[in-house]
């Protein structure tokens, strides 16, 4: 028979889908995962109050603090709306900053404070084992104080601007995010891998639906109607519904694919998220990409259809983004590079001007 582990009151042993053991802390009103191991002074702090600012035997929260935030914004209609792997990245990304600063009023908070947050995030880190930070963990937890620091300020009304949203990132343009793959990176890849194989096939499925990877994972033939891949994201819950591109038709026509999914293990079963992108990283690497991934490809659709000249709206409806800001870096780019081609082109016909100008008095 199993000893029975000593854990502190509340804390409760779980395995995620990678096997990994992880520890949660459960009172009323209280729901959080604890990012550290067990018994290191993190993990007491965390669990005898430093987390959120809240008390266990007290059960109480400061009004219009931090920790007060966090209650209402978990039980507002917008979170509540949102699937659960939505909400699991929110918490992920944002339940650090609850556990430090739940005691802060959040009037108290500048766009000074989050930019050094953020800078703080931007580097990398080794945690219990465990590498945290970068700069991508620092553009997600920009993207969610936004979001929460937007209920504060439009739902609640207790400030009277955002300071998330008018803090600079600490990530240059090149720094942000995945890679988006380049047209000859494509061309590249179709090479090593052709038609019929199952890399191929992730490969234009990914490109062609602009979805996300554990989408990518689940689309199978119940997908395909009518010349048209129909689907609903897991992290937005909205509806995708695009053009079958002959590309694509033609990878799962030509390609092996399971009956539930199109994209099957070795052993004939669906991949996992994170086994799919595994299995991804190793099929760029054999192709002389190591710089690209596959939710890169999702990035890639968007740049090119924005350079070819995409609307906003279109962008959104292609990406199944929320807002405009979510879309701005990709039409920003499309945006400038037309309007730098428009000013060279008047330099050229002023130049042609000139020149013919000269000719005609000499």
């Amino acid at each position: 028979m199993a000893r029975k582990r000593n854990l502190p009151t509340g804390v409760t042993a779980v395995v995620d889908r990678h096997g990994t053991e992880r520890f949660r802390y459960r009172r009323k009103g209280i729901d959080f995962y604890i990012p550290h191991r067990l018994g290191s002074p993190e993990f007491k702090k965390m669990v005898e109050g430093g987390d959120q600012g809240i008390m266990p035997r007290k059960l109480r929260v400061i009004p219009k603090s931090v920790g007060d935030l966090f209650v209402r914004f978990y039980a507002s209609a917008k979170f509540e709306r949102g699937s659960d792997k939505w909400k699991a990245i929110v918490r992920s990304t944002l339940e650090e900053f609850r556990s430090e600063a739940a005691h802060i009023p959040v009037s108290d908070f500048t766009d000074y404070h989050i930019e050094r947050m953020l800078l703080r995030r931007a580097k990398p880190t080794v945690v219990d084992g465990r590498k945290r930070g970068g700069p991508a963990a620092a553009e997600r937890l920009h993207e969610q104080l936004t979001r929460l620091f937007d209920f504060a300020q439009r739902k609640l009304r207790w400030i009277d601007y955002n300071p998330a949203r008018e803090a600079d990132s600490p990530v240059t343009a090149k720094g942000k995010g995945y890679h988006i793959w380049t047209a000859e990176e494509i061309n590249q890849f179709q090479k090593r891998h052709p038609i019929g194989t199952k890399a191929r096939l992730a490969l234009e499925i990914a490109f062609w639906t602009g979805l996300r990877r554990g989408d990518v994972a689940k689309l199978g033939p119940a997908n395909i109607k009518n010349g048209r891949v129909t689907a609903v994201a897991g992290k937005t819950a909205k509806d995708v519904d695009v053009i079958l591109a002959p590309d694509l038709g033609a990878a799962i026509e030509a390609a092996p694919t399971g009956s539930e999914t199109f994209l099957v293990t070795s052993q004939g079963k669906p991949f996992t998220d994170a086994g799919l992108g595994n299995w991804f990283r190793e099929r760029c690497d054999e192709a002389g990409l190591p710089q690209c991934s596959l939710h890169g490809l999702r990035k890639a659709l968007v740049t090119i259809a924005a350079d070819a000249g995409a609307t906003q709206q279109q962008l959104k409806a292609l990406g199944q983004w929320a807002n405009d800001a979510e879309v701005a870096t990709y039409a920003a780019g499309a945006n400038q590079k037309q309007l730098a081609d428009a000013a060279i082109q008047r330099v050229i016909e002023a130049r042609t001007l000139s020149n013919h100008s000269e000719r005609l008095d000499k």
